[in-house]
C-alpha cells in the first residue's frame, strides 16, 4: 500500500525530461504558456544526478538539432511542495548527458545543478534495492510523464504539474521466474509515450526496483530490472565516461 509518506518520495525525486521553446526568462515569466516540451521522465539517483531511458536522451538530441535551440532550454522540471496548498515547479537546466554503451540497457544518466531554492532539499535520491528479489504478483507503482506535456495543458495553457503514480504488479519476468539474473520485467500497467524513464517502486519498502522503458501495445510495461548492484555499476561506469571525457 502507498502511503502518503512514499507518495511523497516518489513523487519528489520523480522529474520530466524536456526542453523550452523560449528563453528561460522568457519561460519564468509565465510559467502557464505551453513553453514546456515533456520528452519522457527522470528520477533522481544521486545528488544532482538523473537517470532515464537512453532513447529518452537520444529523442532530446535529435529534437534539439531539429529546432535549432540552445543547451540552456535542455531542462529537467521538479514538482514539489513548498508548504501545505503551495507548490514549487522548479528547473534544472541539463549540463551533461550520457547513456551506457550497451544495446540491452536502455539506460541514460542526466546530470544538473541543485537549484538555488531551500525546499529543493525535499528532492532526494530514490534508492534501489539491496537484493534482484522479484515475485510475479507483487504490487508496484511508476511515476511518470503519461503522453509527456499534452496531460498538463488545456486549451492552450498549462493547468496542472507534476507526474502521474499508477500502481499495478508484476506479470512476468524474464527470462524466467525465480531467476537470480532478471533481465526484464512484465508489469500490468498500461503507459503511454512520455513515461519512458519512470522509476518502478514497491509500496511494501519503498525501494526502486526498476526502470520502465517500454510497453506491449499499451498493455503492459517493460521495466529494466534495478537493484543496488546494478544501480552501482551504472553509476561507476558514469563517473568513468565523465572522468575521460
Amino acid at each position: 500500500m502507498l502511503t502518503p509518506e512514499i507518495i511523497s518520495m516518489l513523487h519528489n525525486g520523480t522529474c520530466a525530461v524536456g526542453y523550452i521553446t523560449v528563453p528561460y526568462a522568457q519561460f519564468l515569466a509565465d510559467v502557464k504558456r505551453p513553453y514546456f516540451k515533456v520528452l519522457g521522465t527522470a528520477f533522481v539517483v544521486r545528488d544532482g544526478l538523473a537517470m532515464t531511458n537512453r532513447h529518452v536522451i537520444q529523442g532530446l538530441l535529435a529534437q534539439q538539432e531539429d529546432l535549432g535551440f540552445p543547451d540552456q532550454q535542455r531542462i529537467l522540471m521538479f514538482v514539489y511542495p513548498k508548504r501545505p496548498g503551495l507548490w514549487n515547479i522548479t528547473i534544472a537546466i541539463i549540463q551533461r548527458m550520457g547513456h551506457i554503451v550497451n544495446s540491452d540497457v536502455d539506460v541514460g544518466l542526466i546530470t544538473f545543478p541543485a537549484p538555488a531554492d531551500p525546499e529543493f532539499s525535499k528532492v532526494q535520491p530514490l534508492l534501489p534495492q539491496p537484493d534482484p528479489l522479484y515475485h510475479v504478483t507483487e504490487e508496484l507503482a511508476i511515476c511518470g510523464y503519461p503522453f509527456g506535456h499534452a496531460m498538463l495543458q488545456k486549451d492552450g495553457k498549462v493547468y496542472r504539474w507534476g507526474p502521474l503514480i499508477q500502481q499495478g504488479h508484476i506479470s512476468a519476468i524474464s527470462p524466467y521466474e525465480n531467476t537470480q539474473r532478471p533481465t526484464e520485467l512484465m508489469l500490468d500497467v498500461r503507459i503511454a509515450p512520455g513515461m519512458s524513464g519512470a522509476p518502478v517502486l514497491r509500496p511494501s519498502d519503498a525501494r526502486l526496483i526498476g526502470i520502465v522503458h517500454s510497453t506491449w501495445e499499451a498493455t503492459t510495461a517493460v521495466a529494466f530490472p534495478i537493484h543496488q548492484r546494478t544501480l552501482s555499476d551504472i553509476l561507476e561506469t558514469h563517473d568513468k565516461q565523465s572522468a575521460a571525457a
